[in-house]
């Protein structure tokens, strides 16, 4: 069983890496982070925001929780890198503007 603590959001005084997605948090950008434990482990996560809304859409989708391995989704979406999702392109294009 796991447990977390409320999620807050901050403003980055130095460099963080989001949790979610691997990339950098740079110093002044927004970000959310909370505890997590379970069996006797704890971590400090953090996410940033668009991230954060990723994740809870995943966890929304499986029932209220979720496992992941840090790094391995893209920025701002939790689609697994899967081949033509609509949330990764658009994110790819907004990149590319």
């Amino acid at each position: 069983m796991s447990a977390w603590t409320t999620p807050v959001q901050f403003t980055a005084a130095k460099r963080h890496v989001c949790d979610w997605c691997g990339e950098r948090i740079e110093s002044g950008g927004k970000y959310w982070r909370w505890r997590w434990f379970s069996c006797g482990d704890a971590a400090t996560c953090k996410a940033h925001p668009e991230c954060y809304s990723a994740m809870i859409d995943a966890a929304d989708d499986n029932g209220g929780d979720i496992e992941f391995t840090p790094g391995d989704n893209q920025r701002g979406c939790n689609c697994g890198y899967e081949r033509g999702c609509a949330r990764c392109a658009e994110i790819e294009a907004e990149d590319a503007a």
